[in-house]
């Protein structure tokens, strides 16, 4: 899968076919947008930016075309798998797409979101995940008002805590 041009449009709709070839059955145009990703990952501001000018309209940096609500849905889908990535860089702009998108859709739209990244960081089985998840709470923490940091506070605090009392875990 090329990149179809260097212009922001291009790169736009470059990303949105990769991420629809991601969900396909076959398992070889599958594959290839997975590597198509991996390979773009050296530009990690791309999604960041795709999500933040297109996701919500209505938001103060929004640009048509908004982002269809089938393409939402894979995104959410995709984008947790990634906190996983081995690259810093990776997990940072995975987090901050993440936050940008839970400031508009969590937790009407996103539900499980919590879930996810309160799951990745008690599993611990992979320390990339339970960074990039404490990378993601933490950028998306920064946004949250008072109305819906409460409920978070009770399941978030206890997840926390096993992380800094636990001797198994390096940072």
């Amino acid at each position: 899968m090329e990149n179809s041009g260097n212009s922001e449009a291009g790169q736009l709709v470059w990303l949105t076919n990769v991420l629809k070839a991601t969900l396909d059955t076959n398992p070889g145009i599958r594959l290839a947008a997975e590597n198509a990703l991996k390979d773009a990952s050296v530009h990690p501001v791309l999604l960041k930016q795709y999500v933040k000018i297109h996701w919500q309209e209505g938001e103060k940096d929004f640009a048509a075309p908004q982002v269809p609500a089938q393409d939402k849905v894979a995104i959410r889908a995709l984008l947790p798998q990634a906190l996983e990535d081995p690259h810093g860089k990776i997990r940072t702009a995975v987090g901050m797409a993440i936050a940008t998108i839970a400031n508009s859709d969590w937790p009407e739209e996103w539900p499980d979101l919590m879930n996810y990244l309160l799951g990745f960081i008690s599993d611990r089985s992979d320390l990339n995940r339970v960074h990039g998840a404490l990378r993601c709470l933490a950028l998306f923490a920064g946004d949250l008002d008072d109305t819906l940091l409460p409920p978070l506070v009770p399941v978030l605090f206890p997840a926390l805590y096993q992380i800094v009392s636990s001797p198994n875990v390096s940072s």
